[in-house]
């Protein structure tokens, strides 16, 4: 099961939100999302659209999961080269996008209980990604939140398998046995 699944599961009422300029709607299972949004807007910069969309359903209805992807970034390495300056352009976007979510959270009243990660899914270099080495495989894992410690640097080895098990952690939710990822726990 996703995330969103496990969640319902073993919390029927909780209320769940997934923002995506990607697709993965495919992936998301029936009647585990309570608010969904596709920006299929074209590019550049379709997080502006996810922000603006999301915002109210953070603040009207405070959902205690929300799953946010950004593809601006990915984008903008494939057509200019990661590292290139409009590959840092988008990651000001998004950063700024993230500070627009932060005061929607606070707004809400909800910012100080809520748990934030930031993921990359994959690094990249030149204007691809998927090879075997470092600048490919390396990723951003930013966590801030209730209990999490400041300035921490893992110290284990984390996998994007893991966000979904830090997230139920974090949620009181006991992950799926199958699920082959672990909850970062070493950040509280």
């Amino acid at each position: 099961p996703s995330v969103f699944a496990a969640a319902k599961s073993a919390k029927p009422g909780i209320k769940i939100a997934c923002y995506t300029d990607w697709t993965i709607n495919q992936l998301v299972e029936p009647n585990t999302v309570d608010f969904f949004h596709y920006a299929n807007a074209g590019v550049p910069f379709r997080s502006s659209t996810i922000v603006s969309e999301l915002i109210p359903v953070i603040t009207e209805h405070t959902p205690e999961l929300t799953f946010i992807h950004f593809d601006d970034i990915d984008e903008t390495g494939h057509a200019n080269g990661w590292g290139s300056e409009k590959y840092y352009e988008a990651i000001s976007l998004v950063d700024h996008e993230i500070g627009l979510l932060t005061d929607a959270y606070e707004s809400a009243g909800i910012l100080n209980d809520t748990l934030i990660l930031v993921i990359s899914d994959h690094g990249g270099q030149s204007a691809g990604h998927g090879f075997t080495n470092q600048k490919n495989i390396e990723i951003p894992w930013i966590a801030t939140g209730p209990g999490v410690k400041e300035d921490y640097v893992f110290s284990s080895y984390l996998r994007n398998m893991d966000t979904p098990a830090t997230a139920l952690y974090a949620l009181g939710i006991e992950q799926p046995s199958l699920w082959m990822g672990r909850a970062a726990t070493e950040a509280w």
